[in-house]
């Protein structure tokens, strides 16, 4: 349990800042840190907030994500919220290293196509999500809330639907050019419908 609390984002963090030490001489002053649909660079910081900045973030969301489940009042949601949890640090964790060193690569000179990897990333995010949201309580401190079968189904119907959107998403990797792109938009907006509608029909 600590492994997954802290021992995998610690070591991703202390993974990611090695690799950032070992190519830091030949990493450029200036480092696209953010891609447009196309491929193209939209966006730059200097090279030590492009080496250091996701290697902070690994280990800062580590740490948001842990005090999240500490502020559950019921102590019979702790342990289950502690749970997910660690699954969700984990999943975030191996995509924060993911993107770094796919940005230190784009840096370096290699050939990279961050509007094929975006997709594959965020898909199998919400794939991995939205298994383990059905076991994710209702949390004390929600300002929306359901009677507690209510929201247990709701849950399910979310972590099902997440997990379709999330094998879509990775199928849109296979679209050519920027369609893929267009195409997961499309489905996270359809995700986002999807939970403000299935939270109102869950609620009657």
């Amino acid at each position: 349990m600590m492994m997954k609390r802290w021992g995998i984002p610690a070591a991703a963090a202390l993974l990611a800042v090695a690799a950032s030490l070992y190519f830091y001489a030949e990493l450029p002053e200036s480092m696209a840190i953010h891609f447009g649909p196309s491929d193209d660079p939209d966006r730059y910081a200097s090279k030590f907030v492009g080496a250091f900045l996701l290697p902070a973030i690994i280990f800062l969301v580590a740490a948001v994500t842990n005090l999240s489940g500490k502020l559950e009042r019921d102590e019979s949601k702790r342990k289950r919220f502690a749970d997910v949890n660690d699954t969700v640090n984990v999943v975030i964790t191996m995509l924060l290293l993911a993107v770094h060193l796919l940005t230190l690569a784009f840096n370096l000179g290699y050939e990279i196509s961050p509007s094929t990897f975006a997709p594959l990333a965020v898909g199998i995010v919400f794939i991995a999500v939205g298994n383990v949201l059905p076991r994710a309580p209702q949390g004390t401190l929600k300002a929306f809330r359901m009677k507690e079968e209510n929201y247990a189904r709701y849950a399910r119907f979310h972590g099902r639907f997440m997990v379709a959107a999330g094998f879509l998403i990775v199928l849109s990797a296979l679209l050519p050019g920027m369609f893929g792109m267009y195409f997961m938009f499309l489905v996270i907006a359809a995700l986002v419908v999807s939970v403000i509608g299935g939270a109102a029909y869950f609620n009657r």
